[in-house]
């Protein structure tokens, strides 16, 4: 199933109407919702694009690490902390 999800989010995104980098009414981006909620093949996607700021905070400081290790996603933690950009030491805002 996620297989198809990720050919159709794949099409998506070649758009050029599509903004990967815009965020939900909390600040939220795709690739933190992705990451957030477990979807490592989406993260995959997302990380591939030159066009996604990686690095984007959320309304509460949030970064897409910080979705990813409070929802128990090792896959998309290991992803994560494997990218070139990532930064440990980034805090939100509760600290």
């Amino acid at each position: 199933m996620w297989r198809r999800v990720a050919r159709v989010l794949n099409l998506l995104l070649r758009g050029k109407y599509i903004n990967p980098n815009k965020p939900d009414n909390n600040g939220r981006t795709p690739l933190m919702w992705a990451a957030g909620n477990g979807h490592d093949g989406v993260v995959k996607l997302l990380l591939k694009r030159k066009d996604v700021s990686p690095d984007m905070l959320d309304d509460d400081g949030r970064t897409r690490f910080a979705w990813a290790v409070a929802g128990g996603h090792d896959r998309v933690v290991k992803l994560l902390s494997e990218q070139e950009d990532f930064s440990p030491d980034k805090s939100e805002n509760y600290g």
